[in-house]
């Protein structure tokens, strides 16, 4: 697990570097920015859930804006 082998014991003691160096590992591994960026805002907000219950967890992923998808031009309905 990713955790362990970044040395934490909990997923609360990762660090900003952390959660960067997992969507890094993840991004060589082949994932898609939109997959990246679905991950990042799962992990944020579980850390925003923390938080607002007072478990004493610094948010590592607030500060990163994560990964941007680029825009895909409108779909016409019928060919032209």
């Amino acid at each position: 697990m990713f955790v362990r082998a970044r040395g934490a014991s909990m997923f609360q003691d990762l660090s900003r570097e952390d959660i960067i160096a997992y969507l890094a590992e993840r991004r060589q591994q082949g994932m898609a920015a939109r997959t990246l960026a679905r991950e990042l805002v799962s992990l944020k907000t579980l850390y925003r859930f923390l938080h607002a219950q007072q478990a004493g967890t610094a948010d590592p992923t607030a500060s990163d804006p994560g990964p941007t998808a680029r825009a895909l031009p409108p779909r016409h309905p019928y060919p032209a």
